[in-house]
């Protein structure tokens, strides 16, 4: 995420802008690792850590394993949802960690004729 355009009244990246990136990552990850046309995500629950000053553009590395993937789905085929916790860095332009995003996300079967908005 660029600094430019996102900064605040005192000159570092704007607080909203950093929760924002992590809060996406969510949908981030399940546009990569789930079946879209059999789930969709909402989001649970989100907090935010801030360590220090963004003061250049940040970076958010999410990821997640085919086995672990695959064990949300089934739960969620079985059960018709499943949760799923991600922890997350967000960092600035030398590396170092900014904030820290931890949440859990929710993975939903989508219900027969039910439109999928992510199509």
């Amino acid at each position: 995420m660029p600094l430019q355009g996102n900064i605040n009244h005192v000159g570092m990246m704007y607080a909203g802008s950093l929760f924002t990136l992590g809060e996406f990552s969510g949908g981030i990850i399940y546009g990569a690792a789930f079946n879209v046309e059999k789930f969709y995500p909402i989001v649970k629950e989100v907090s935010i850590r801030f360590r220090r000053p963004a003061l250049t553009d940040v970076t958010l590395e999410v990821s997640m394993g085919k086995e672990e993937a695959q064990k949300i789905q089934d739960t969620c085929d079985k059960d018709g949802k499943c949760d799923f916790p991600l922890s997350l860095e967000i960092k600035d332009g030398a590396g170092e960690v900014v904030a820290l995003v931890t949440g859990t996300w929710q993975l939903r079967k989508m219900p027969t004729g039910m439109p999928n908005p992510f199509k």
